[in-house]
């Protein structure tokens, strides 16, 4: 018997092949683990990928395991155990994700590690979202943000989210989080730091007045 997958009351499409991933734009989920051998270009338009407790994993070399250069993508994960995951395969395995100048990415579950460089780049003029459970964590390099990107809180933030943060270039303060009290609730930089870590050498996560996250120096 088939199964629907549903997220939002929309329902999602299959994906069972285990050696590449959507060429159009739509909602999928995975039904098995995926090896990558080469960077996946997100398809023009909006994709919503559903993890659905697999893993991607990325022996690319020449690039990201996924390229965002144009649309935007969207990642869920709905397993219960939360095991979702887009994983470096090899010490060789660059960068996680790359959203580029004019592209998206909201993260709305699963795990970003294993890379050798970036787990997630946001590109300035990029927009990156995240809400629910979700990782960015023990890749050389995390999240590294652009001059001006920020990381937009979308919905409530579980406390277990592990979501480690560099600005690029550590050329000095800067905000980091926009949503962080008005939509997450996180009023605290106690618990802000549950969730949030600076990566920067000598540069610190505290709150500014507008209860956003921001980095100064120690």
């Amino acid at each position: 018997m088939n199964v629907v997958h549903m997220h939002y009351e929309t329902v999602f499409t299959p994906w069972d092949l285990s050696n590449e991933l959507p060429y159009e734009a739509g909602n999928y989920y995975l039904k098995n683990d995926v090896t990558l051998l080469s960077s996946w270009y997100v398809p023009d338009g909006n994709t919503v990928l559903c993890l659905n407790g697999h893993s991607i994993t990325s022996y690319a070399t020449d690039g990201a395991a996924i390229e965002i250069t144009e649309g935007i993508l969207q990642l869920d994960d709905c397993s219960s155990a939360h095991s979702g995951v887009i994983l470096g395969g090899s010490e060789n395995a660059e960068t996680g994700i790359n959203v580029h100048t004019g592209c998206g990415l909201c993260m709305y579950g699963g795990t970003v590690t294993g890379f050798d460089n970036e787990g997630i780049s946001v590109e300035n003029g990029a927009f990156f979202a995240v809400s629910g459970r979700t990782a960015v964590c023990d890749n050389d390099t995390n999240i590294l943000l652009g001059t001006n990107s920020r990381i937009y809180i979308m919905d409530s933030l579980d406390p277990a989210s592990d979501l480690h943060v560099t600005i690029n270039g550590e050329t000095g303060t800067g905000v980091v989080t926009q949503g962080l009290k008005e939509v997450a609730n996180i009023t605290s930089i106690n618990d802000a730091a549950k969730i949030f870590k600076s990566d920067n050498t000598n540069l610190v996560l505290d709150l500014n007045s507008a209860g956003e996250l921001i980095f100064r120096r120690e």
